[in-house]
C-alpha cells in the first residue's frame, strides 16, 4: 500500500493517471466530454504539475494557457462554421444528386456517393459529411429493395479516409501541423517531396476498389434519376473556396514579411466564419444564433483540453520514458520503427479515440526519430515517424463502429431505420476496408521518406 502511495506521489503517475481516466471516460461516454478533461486539468494544475514548486497556480495556468495552440483552434473552429453554412446551402445534396444521376446502377452510384462523402470530408467534419450524404444512401437502397447497411457502412468509412489528407480535415492533421511546423500546402508538397495528401490518395484508389468488388459491385439494377435540389445560395461554397485560397496564400507569404504565419492561417477561418455569420444575418438574428449554436464548440473545447494532457505528460517525462522504451526494442531499424508506429496506431484507434491518442504519440514518435538521428532538428525520419503515426491513428477507426464518430452516427442511423448492426458484422466490411486503404498509403509514405 504505501509503494501505491509513493508511486501516486510521483508528478509522473500523477499526469499518467488523470489522462488515463479522462481518456477512458471520452473512449466510453458521448457526453460531457470536454467537461471531464477540463476537470482533470484543473486537477493536474492544482497539483502543481504545471509549474515548478517555487511558483504557484496562476503560474502554472499561464504556463499551461503558453502551451495551448490557438491558431489550430482558431482554424478548426472557423472551419466548422464555414463547413455549416455550406451544408445549410444544401449545396452538398446537390453535388450528390449529380452524381447519382451519371451513374447508370445503383452499385455504382452507392460507390459514386462514397467517393463523393470522401471528398466533402477533407473539408467538413466526419460526422456532418455522414448526415448530408446519409439520405441519399438510404434512398438507394430502397428504390432497390434492399438493405441499406453496406451502404451507410460504406458511407461511413469513406468520410474518415480525406479528413487525413488536408489541414482542415480533421483534428488530427491540425495536430500534425502543429508538431511539425506544417501550413496548408505542406499536406500536398513538403520539402520538395509528395506530402500526405496524395499518400492519402494511394490509399483511397485501394479502399474505393475494395468497396466495389467485395460489396457493391452485386447491385446491378438500374438507378432512378432524382430530381435536382435547387441550393438556397452559393455563397457559402465560394466562402469555403475563399478560405481554403487564403489559407494557401498565406502559406507562401515569407515569414519575414508576415510574422506569425501560422496565426495567419488561424485569423483567415476565422475572418472567413465572422463575414459567414454577418453574411447569414440577413436570414434574422434567431435563425444566425441556431446556425452558430450547430457549430461543434464540443470538439475545440475538447481538443484545447487535449493538448494541456498532453503537455503535462511531456513535462512530467512521460513522453521521453515511452519512446525510450520504443526506441530499445527497434534499435536503429527504421523500418521496423515505422511499420510499428502505423499497425500499432490501426489496432489502438479501431477501438479508441484518435484525437487524443494523436495528441499523446505525437510528441512520441518525434522524440524516437530523435533519438534514432541524434538530431532535435526535422528529419525525414521525423517526418516518416510523424506520417506514419496520422496514417494508422486515422485510418485505424474504419475497423469497428466504435473507432470513429462517424461510424457510430451511422451505425445510429441504421438502428433508427430498424437495423441493428453488430460489432463484427461492421468489422466485416471495416476491416477490409481499411487494410485496403492502410497499406497503399503506408508504403507509399515509406517510399517518399524511408
Amino acid at each position: 500500500m504505501q509503494a501505491l502511495v509513493d508511486a501516486l506521489g510521483e508528478p509522473r503517475n500523477q499526469a499518467l493517471l488523470v489522462f488515463l481516466v479522462a481518456y477512458v471516460y471520452i473512449c466510453a461516454a458521448r457526453k460531457f466530454r470536454a467537461t471531464v478533461l477540463w476537470a482533470g486539468v484543473l486537477v493536474l494544475l492544482l497539483l502543481g504539475i504545471y509549474q515548478p514548486a517555487s511558483e504557484g497556480v496562476f503560474s502554472g495556468a499561464g504556463r499551461l494557457l503558453r502551451n495551448i495552440n490557438w491558431t489550430v483552434l482558431m482554424i478548426l473552429a472557423g472551419a466548422m462554421a464555414v463547413a455549416e453554412l455550406f451544408i445549410l446551402s444544401r449545396v452538398p445534396v446537390l453535388l450528390a444528386d449529380v452524381i447519382v444521376k451519371h451513374l447508370k446502377t445503383v452499385g455504382g452510384a452507392a460507390l459514386g456517393v462514397c467517393a463523393m462523402a470522401s471528398f466533402l470530408s477533407a473539408f467538413i467534419d466526419n460526422v456532418t459529411t455522414v448526415l448530408i450524404v446519409a439520405p441519399v444512401a438510404i434512398e438507394l437502397a430502397r428504390r432497390l429493395k434492399v438493405s441499406p447497411v453496406p451502404f451507410i457502412i460504406g458511407l461511413a468509412i469513406s468520410s474518415n479516409l480525406q479528413g487525413t489528407a488536408t489541414l482542415i480535415g480533421d483534428p488530427p492533421s491540425l495536430i500534425l501541423a502543429d508538431g511539425l511546423g506544417l501550413n496548408f500546402l505542406d499536406f500536398f508538397f513538403y520539402r520538395g517531396r509528395l506530402g500526405i495528401f496524395w499518400a492519402v490518395q494511394m490509399g483511397a484508389i485501394g479502399s474505393m476498389l475494395a468497396l466495389w468488388v467485395l460489396f457493391f459491385r452485386k447491385y446491378k439494377g438500374p438507378v432512378a434519376k432524382p430530381e435536382m435540389v435547387k441550393p438556397t445560395s452559393w455563397f457559402p461554397t465560394v466562402l469555403l473556396i475563399g478560405m481554403v485560397v487564403g489559407l494557401i496564400i498565406v502559406s507562401q507569404v515569407p515569414d519575414h514579411i508576415l510574422h506569425g504565419g501560422q496565426f495567419a492561417s488561424g485569423a483567415v477561418c476565422m475572418l472567413a466564419a465572422a463575414v459567414g455569420v454577418v453574411w447569414h444575418m440577413k436570414r434574422g438574428v434567431k435563425r444566425t444564433l441556431s446556425m452558430i449554436l450547430k457549430v461543434d464548440f464540443q470538439t475545440v473545447a475538447m481538443l484545447a483540453a487535449i493538448f494541456a494532457l498532453a503537455f503535462a505528460l511531456e513535462r512530467t517525462g512521460f513522453i521521453n520514458q515511452i519512446a525510450g522504451w520504443i526506441t530499445g526494442v527497434v534499435g536503429a531499424n527504421k523500418f521496423l520503427a515505422f511499420t510499428i508506429i502505423v499497425w500499432m496506431s490501426v489496432v489502438f484507434s479501431a477501438f479508441i479515440d484518435n484525437v487524443p491518442y494523436t495528441a499523446v504519440m505525437l510528441p512520441t514518435v518525434l522524440e524516437i526519430a530523435s533519438k534514432m538521428e541524434g538530431a532535435s532538428t526535422f528529419t525525414d525520419t521525423h517526418i516518416l515517424f510523424a506520417f506514419g503515426l496520422l496514417v494508422g491513428a486515422c485510418l485505424g477507426g474504419n475497423i469497428s463502429p466504435v473507432g470513429a464518430a462517424a461510424n457510430i452516427v451511422g451505425v445510429g442511423l441504421l438502428r433508427k431505420g430498424g437495423h441493428d448492426i453488430g460489432f463484427w458484422k461492421f468489422v466485416r466490411m471495416g476491416l477490409p476496408f481499411t487494410i485496403a486503404a492502410t497499406v497503399p498509403t503506408y508504403l507509399f509514405v515509406w517510399w517518399m521518406w524511408g
